[in-house]
C-alpha cells in the first residue's frame, strides 16, 4: 500500500521540474528504500508529500502572483492596498497575503514599501525631480514618512544618496 502511494505521487507531480524544486538532487528511490522501519518510511512520505504539495499550489498560482506583481509595477504610484492587489487577482484577502508571503518570501506590504523605494532609487539618480515630488511619483503621501523609510531600508536619506551616487 504505501509504495502504490508512492507511485501515484511521484506520477502526479506534473513535471520533473517540481519534483526537482520539491525533492531537489537527491535520489528519491534510494532514500525512500534507504529507511529501515516502517517509520521511518512513513515520516519520510509525510514530509516529502506535504513537500509536493506546496510545490503544486506554488505552480498552481504562479500566473496570479505574476499578474499581482505586474499590478503593484504598474500602479506603483497608487494607493495599493491588499484589497485591492487581491481582488484584481479574483483571491479573497486572506488568501492573497498568505499565498503572496508564501511565493514571495515577504509580505505584502514590505514587498510594496521595497518595490517602491528602489522605484525612488532609480528616479533619484536618473532625473532633477526633487525629493517630494519622487515620492510622490512611487506612491508615497507623505514626503516625512518616504524619508524615514528610504533611510531605514538605504542607510542613508534619499538627498545624501543622490550626492553619494553622483559623485561616485
Amino acid at each position: 500500500l504505501l509504495l502504490r502511494l508512492v507511485g501515484n505521487v511521484i506520477r502526479d507531480a506534473e513535471d520533473s521540474a517540481m519534483m526537482s524544486k520539491v525533492f531537489g538532487d537527491i535520489d528519491t528511490s534510494t532514500v525512500f528504500c534507504g529507511c529501515e522501519t516502517w517509520r521511518d518510511h512513513f515520516q519520510w512520505m509525510q514530509k516529502h508529500i506535504s513537500r509536493l504539495k506546496e510545490g503544486g499550489r506554488e505552480e498552481k498560482h504562479r500566473s496570479e502572483i505574476e499578474a499581482a506583481l505586474r499590478y503593484i509595477e504598474d500602479n506603483l504610484g497608487e494607493p495599493l492596498t491588499l484589497s485591492r492587489i487581491a481582488d484584481h487577482v479574483n483571491f479573497s484577502k486572506n488568501y492573497f497575503s498568505q499565498l503572496f508571503k508564501q511565493s514571495m518570501g515577504e509580505n505584502l506590504v514590505d514587498y510594496i514599501a521595497r518595490i517602491r523605494i528602489n522605484r525612488a532609487k532609480e528616479l533619484l539618480l536618473s532625473s532633477d525631480y526633487k525629493v517630494y515630488e519622487i515620492a510622490a511619483e512611487v506612491g508615497f503621501e507623505s514626503q516625512h514618512y518616504f524619508n524615514r523609510l528610504f533611510k531605514t531600508l538605504v542607510g542613508v536619506t534619499p538627498t545624501e544618496y543622490r550626492n553619494i551616487k553622483c559623485f561616485s
